[in-house]
């Protein structure tokens, strides 16, 4: 664990409270110079269930550049909250040492927007000398009180639930299993304002289209993963009433995106194969089961296990469609949840353009892509698909999997 201290100048001093029922719990609140935190490192915002928006309240900037006395920015701002484990008060100057671990959820609680404000304006030179701003400082709490005050104290901006859940740590297996692959860390959105190519969204939705059930291979009542493309409540929901099975398939997650980014990388390709597509494409109209790919660059891909150099995709698949076509691949999932590549990747090769062009017309016979990833049939049809090429290979499917 890293530790990294800020010094900053108050206007009047400290005011240090110690808890009535808790005496391990301590408060410091005061006035701070905001050049003086401006001149500080970088806070984290570990504590923090969101990021600040990159574009940032230019009323709030005005604020800090007005000279105009009598000063009341200081009365007016809402404040600046942090998380530390210990602060040391000498005269008018306070020391203030946190942990960049992000386990630890120090730093900055609320305020982000606002202490991005302020050093956005001193970076500028806008920022006018006499601005003040209130700080509240807690040491000495759990985790779990953390976690009680900090979304206690974003309510008054709807902070979403993702970012809740990565507070509370639901994605760290995520995270883990991912570690050292081209979807690390900055490559995901995990909470508000994050940045990544990929949301946290997506992986849930993915890992809930390739989890295999024990009624896959039942021809009367089979499983149908539906539930990848409805709704983002609910599917949150499963996650949260499900992890062991999201832990377990989760494992094949570098395999399952490795995956996901070869089919997307097949689609030019494919349209090129279809007559009726491609005559469709080049008239300037856009199939129903595609979207135009905005991610052009190495930072803002979409598909990172891809080598495309300049030659992007021009077209990929929506969700509505990428998610029954990878669902029909769960047919290589065993019982332990491990994702065979080699095997999808050698079936994807023989028969891939064949389900991209089912999923494309079945989009435009259904009209909608959301009336095409909602029927039934679309799920069954491209599963069925998949098995029957992995019976004619003598492929031993599981017989039953984990509930």
């Amino acid at each position: 664990m890293a530790n990294y201290t800020v010094s900053l100048e108050t206007e009047n001093g400290v005011k240090t409270t110690t808890d009535r029922f808790d005496n391990s719990i301590k408060t410091y609140t005061a006035n701070i110079f905001c050049d003086s935190l401006a001149r500080e490192r970088k806070i984290e915002y570990h504590a923090n269930p969101r990021k600040p928006k990159k574009n940032l309240d230019p009323s709030i900037l005005e604020s800090l550049e007005d000279s105009s006395s009598p000063d009341t920015f200081h009365l007016a701002a809402n404040g600046i909250y942090l998380f530390a484990n210990d602060v040391n008060v000498e005269g008018s100057k306070m020391t203030v040492q946190m942990s960049d671990t992000e386990s630890k959820l120090e730093g900055c609680a609320n305020g982000g927007h606002l202490m991005a404000a302020i050093k956005e304006a001193n970076e500028e030179g806008t920022l006018a000398p006499s601005k003040r701003v209130p700080v509240t400082i807690y040491t000495g709490l759990t985790k779990q009180a953390k976690l009680d005050i900090v979304f206690g104290l974003n309510n008054n901006v709807e902070v979403n639930e993702d970012s809740h859940m990565n507070m509370a740590g639901k994605f760290d297996f995520i995270k883990q299993n991912l570690k050292n692959t081209p979807y690390h860390d900055e490559m995901v959105s995990y909470f508000q304002n994050d940045g990544g190519v990929q949301t946290i969204l997506g992986i849930i939705q993915i890992l809930k289209a390739m989890m295999p059930n024990d009624k896959d291979f039942d021809k009367l009542n089979p499983s149908i993963p539906k539930m990848a493309y409805g709704n983002a409540q609910l599917i949150r929901k499963d996650f949260a009433d499900n992890e062991t099975r999201y832990q377990m398939i989760s494992r094949s997650l570098p395999d399952i995106l490795k995956f996901r980014d070869k089919i997307q990388a097949s689609v030019d390709s494919t349209i090129e194969k279809i007559s009726k597509v491609k005559k469709q494409v080049d008239g300037g109209e856009k199939p129903l089961a595609l979207t135009k790919n905005k991610g052009k660059t190495p930072l803002t891909n979409q598909f990172q296990y891809q080598e495309f150099g300049g030659a992007y995709p021009k077209f990929v698949l929506n969700n509505g469609a990428i998610y029954p076509l990878m669902s029909a691949f769960r047919n290589f999932v065993d019982e332990k949840s491990i994702f065979d590549l080699d095997t999808a990747l050698k079936c994807w090769e023989e028969i891939g353009d064949e389900l991209i062009g089912k999923v494309i017309m079945g989009c435009a016979d259904h009209e909608e892509v959301r009336k095409f990833a909602n029927a039934d049939s679309t799920w069954t049809n491209l599963f069925d698909r998949v098995n029957t090429w992995a019976e004619k290979q003598g492929y031993v499917a599981r017989e039953k999997s984990i509930l």
